[in-house]
């Protein structure tokens, strides 16, 4: 949800599929959260940092930027070095990232690396995301349409990746 932009929150929909389908709320209550563990994560985001590829990752609460990470300013908080990621505590779950593609796919051992948590989505303008294999928006939907008993007539959808489609379909 920490992406989501503050218009589309006022909208106050009875429910939310956020960071690509690995987080589902329905009303107030969160039905679905699949995240990476801070444990699984770590030797992840310290070898993007010696090797200073740009990459943001999202949170339960929270989107972070690291290695300047150009895209998604607005409202995220910038980390500067391990030991900022690390004070972030042992708690925090990584539930999505993005990379600046060029970047990434220099390096075949760190995109290797960031495949075996992640599938990577591909876009044509040098951005991929990195988003749980398991998760998708349409499951999310269906989630928050069962949960909540509503007709499908009462659905809408708003997105803006590849990540989104089975959300539409």
């Amino acid at each position: 949800v920490s992406t989501i932009p503050p218009c589309l929150v006022e909208l106050e929909p009875d429910g939310v599929v956020s960071a690509a389908g690995s987080r589902v709320l329905a009303g107030n209550r969160i039905i679905y959260d699949r995240s990476i563990s801070y444990r699984q994560i770590r030797p992840l985001v310290e070898k993007l940092l010696e090797s200073k590829i740009p990459f943001m990752f999202e949170t339960q609460k929270d989107s972070y930027r690291l290695n300047q990470f150009p895209l998604f300013e607005e409202g995220s908080f910038y980390l500067n070095d391990l030991r900022e990621f690390d004070a972030l505590g042992p708690d925090i779950a990584v539930s999505k990232m993005a990379f600046l593609t060029k970047k990434l796919f220099a390096q075949k051992e760190m995109q290797a690396q960031v495949r075996r948590l992640f599938e990577l989505i591909v876009y044509s303008n040098g951005y991929c995301e990195a988003i749980l294999s398991d998760v998708s928006k349409g499951l999310g939907i269906r989630m928050i349409m069962d949960f909540l008993d509503l007709p499908w007539s009462n659905s809408y959808a708003i997105g803006d990746n590849r990540h989104d489609q089975t959300m539409f379909s």
